[in-house]
């Protein structure tokens, strides 16, 4: 169903749907917190090519124009 909605809804780049151990270490990471953190889902980040998490509260996919702002900002950021 994820990857339907990825096609209907025409978004583009790289997708990852992790399992849930994998998601809880990652989204620990990406907001800098620990074993008692609370979990958020759905969380949606951007990360860089280095692999480094540049937003941990990045728009929903279906906040398209939105998104594509953000992803927009940082290409330029990096670029400059």
């Amino acid at each position: 169903m994820w990857k339907q909605q990825l096609q209907k809804l025409d978004i583009e780049g790289s997708h990852v749907f992790l399992n849930q151990l994998d998601y809880a270490r990652m989204y620990r990471k990406a907001v800098k917190g620990n074993e008692n953190t609370s979990i958020a889902m759905p969380r949606y980040v951007i990360i860089d090519k280095t692999g480094t998490i540049t937003d941990t509260d990045a728009p929903r996919p279906s906040d398209k124009d939105k998104l594509i702002s953000k992803l927009n900002k940082y290409l330029t950021d990096t670029i400059n």
